[in-house]
């Protein structure tokens, strides 16, 4: 299955919903560059939606360091919500569960910003 993604705006927040399996270079990529672009103009903060995510690999990871790193340099932040199956596995293997905040659900991350 491939990955797809929807990105959503609400005021300085954007949501990212993934879906499937993110494991091409080229489709992480091109997440990374609408983000990033995203995070260039007045949206600060981030929410990945992995409610629908079957499966990470280091380059999608990497993709949410820069994603952190660019939304840290313009005073935001990036957490998380739907983390499960082997997505959370490999959250706690990698310890990204220390470095990210994880919500339940989306109402629980979009409060965390207010």
């Amino acid at each position: 299955m491939e990955s797809n993604f929807k990105i959503t705006k609400q005021s300085d927040i954007l949501l990212i919903a993934l879906s499937g399996k993110l494991l091409a270079d080229d489709k992480v990529n091109e997440i990374a560059v609408k983000v990033l672009n995203e995070l260039s103009t007045k949206n600060r903060h981030v929410i990945f939606d992995l409610s629908l995510l079957e499966y990470i690999n280091s380059s999608g990871i990497n993709m949410f360091m820069k994603v952190l790193t660019k939304a840290r340099i313009n005073t935001g932040e990036v957490v998380f919500f739907g983390v499960k199956g082997n997505v959370e596995k490999l959250f706690k293997i990698a310890k990204l569960n220390e470095i990210y905040t994880i919500y339940n659900s989306e109402i629980e991350a979009i409060n965390h910003f207010k």
